[in-house]
């Protein structure tokens, strides 16, 4: 049940609200992924369904190649290591920063290589 709901709060925030309404920096992104406890479903809403929203718009515009194996919570995960390693960058856009992660671990280029 509480993973439904959790589901359903990342799909509508990630089908209704644009990118630059929902998240402005990378503080933002800290702040919403930062937990997994179970009193915060709002934030792990938000954080999911952001990520996915970003990674998903890119592997349709073929400018990342994610395998299917890739979970949405190891995406968020690979977002929230590179938010820790690159504490000078968060104040850049989100959608940038999760590009810049995924595309750290799921390029293309890399992908074709293998």
């Amino acid at each position: 049940m509480t993973w439904l709901r959790l589901s359903l709060t990342g799909l509508v925030l990630s089908v209704s609200l644009s990118s630059a309404a929902l998240a402005g920096n990378g503080n933002h992104l800290i702040y919403w992924c930062g937990t997994r406890a179970t009193d915060e479903f709002f934030r792990m809403g938000l954080c999911l369904g952001y990520v996915k929203g970003v990674a998903d718009h890119a592997t349709n515009a073929g400018q990342l190649c994610i395998p299917d194996s890739v979970t949405d919570w190891q995406r968020v995960d690979v977002v929230k290591m590179y938010l820790d390693r690159h504490p000078a960058r968060l104040s850049h856009d989100a959608d940038r920063l999760v590009m810049d992660a995924l595309a750290n671990e799921f390029s293309c280029y890399t992908a074709k290589r293998r």
